[in-house]
């Protein structure tokens, strides 16, 4: 597939550069389409209903925002610093090269066709712009991501907060006087609301995510694999490869952080209705059981952010994707071998 030239690595390598700026480019531009509803529901987000009131359930809402926070700037951090790693591996060889060699530069990303480039300043400006391109590309990928994982954690200790708070009206239920019981009533209610604007959100960034997912899905398939076969093509291990390994954690940690926090959030949020068992519910108001029998028949049925509709995503759609990757590298690796 790759050696009816002489250059088997650098094709290889190119290749999966070029691959890995389409499906960038293509999720920033999804990106740039949902961007709107995306800003309409990240403020929704910021409203009362999703904030912590310590003084009426505890500290323990506090802490659990403070953990909230903390997890989404780390994550966030982590995610905004790999694209300056990327870039850094895959310049300073070619910076290199040019300050010590008057010919034979190269691009970090593959040839650059446009216009001659074997020329100071022609050279330069070419350099200037792919690395504008990929980095502008990546570093929004990488935004997106941080904030489908963001909105994942924080609907996350929502569901957590929500916990917290059932289990106080839990406390409350066998406790039998006239304070306790509207307390209960009070703090049911508010538990009720609060279910159906986690229930609303979650489904509108279920229907927002789900093309980006999708986008991830197969992307990340196939750049993991690519960069697989430019694995086993490797001679020399130098900061070349370095870019190749980033390109390759940063597929493989980004694909991880949205699956695992997808499972997270299935379990919590199934974690709500055992809470809601634990309610001494008889004696109280018929309105208050059925809202009970409402919100425990709410909370059977998991939120789960989709990968475009075909799939749940969870944890099980990270082993798919390492398992495509590992059949897609395969199948180049004997393609390649074979011509």
């Amino acid at each position: 597939m790759f050696t009816d030239t002489k250059n088997e690595n650098e094709n290889v390598e190119n290749f999966t550069a070029g691959v890995s700026l389409l499906f960038g480019s293509l999720k920033a531009i999804v990106g740039y389409y949902i961007h709107r509803d995306l800003g309409i529901y990240l403020r929704t987000l910021s409203e009362k209903q999703f904030c912590s009131n310590a003084k009426r359930y505890g500290v323990i809402e506090t802490i659990l925002m403070n953990k909230c926070l903390k997890h989404i700037n780390t994550q966030t951090i982590t995610l905004c610093v790999i694209p300056f790693f990327y870039i850094l591996f895959a310049n300073i060889p070619c910076i290199y090269k040019r300050i010590t060699q008057d010919s034979g530069w190269t691009f970090p990303f593959g040839s650059f066709p446009l216009f001659d480039t074997t020329y100071s300043p022609n050279y330069e400006f070419a350099l200037l712009y792919v690395n504008i391109v990929n980095f502008g590309v990546f570093i929004i990928f990488m935004a997106l991501v941080a904030t489908i994982v963001g909105v994942m954690v924080f609907l996350n200790y929502q569901c957590q907060i929500l916990q917290n708070r059932i289990k106080k009206c839990s406390h409350h239920s066998f406790e039998n006087n006239v304070f306790n019981r509207l307390y209960l009533e009070n703090n049911l209610k508010d538990c009720a609301r609060q279910l159906t604007s986690i229930m609303e959100i979650s489904r509108k960034f279920k229907n927002l995510f789900s093309f980006l997912l999708l986008v991830d899905f197969i992307g990340l398939s196939v750049i993991i694999a690519l960069c697989l076969l430019v694995g086993i093509t490797i001679k020399l291990y130098d900061l070349k490869s370095a870019q190749l390994f980033t390109m390759l954690f940063a597929a493989i940690y980004t694909e991880f952080l949205t699956t695992y926090w997808g499972s997270e959030l299935v379990k919590e949020y199934l974690a709500i209705g055992d809470c809601y068992y634990d309610i001494d519910f008889v004696g109280i108001d018929i309105r208050l059981q059925r809202s009970l029998r409402f919100m425990i028949q709410q909370t059977q049925k998991p939120i789960q952010f989709s990968v475009g509709g075909f799939s749940p995503l969870t944890m099980r759609t990270f082993l798919l994707v390492l398992k495509g990757s590992y059949s897609g590298f395969t199948l180049l690796y004997n393609l390649n071998k074979v011509k």
